[in-house]
C-alpha cells in the first residue's frame, strides 16, 4: 500500500510518498498529479522520521539524511538518483 503525508518546508509543501517502509519519492506537492490508485495518509513512524529529518535539514543542523530509500523509475532515472545522492552537501555540480 502507498502511503502519502505532506510537509510544509521554505520551499513548498512536500509529498513524502512510502511504499513497503521505504520512501520512494519526496516531490514539491504542485509538480505531482494525483494518485491514481488506493493510498494511506497514515502518519507512520517512517513518515514521522522524515519529517522531523527535513525538518532539521530546513533549520541547518542536518547534512545527511538517514531513511530507507527505494525510489521508483526507469533505468535511466534510477542513475540520475544515484548521482544525485552523491554529490556533498553544500556543493552544486
Amino acid at each position: 500500500m502507498i502511503n502519502v503525508t505532506y510537509f510544509d518546508s521554505p520551499v513548498g509543501r512536500l509529498r513524502i510518498v512510502s511504499k513497503n517502509n521505504s520512501l520512494t519519492m519526496i516531490v514539491l506537492d504542485h509538480h505531482e498529479p494525483a494518485f491514481d490508485c488506493p493510498f494511506t495518509t497514515e502518519n507512520t513512524p517512517l513518515h514521522n522520521e522524515a519529517s522531523k529529518q527535513l525538518g532539521e535539514y530546513f533549520d541547518g543542523t542536518r547534512t545527511e539524511f538517514d531513511l530507507p530509500l527505494a525510489p521508483e523509475g526507469t533505468p535511466f532515472q534510477q542513475k540520475d538518483w544515484e548521482a544525485l545522492r552523491s554529490i556533498p552537501y553544500g556543493t552544486t555540480c
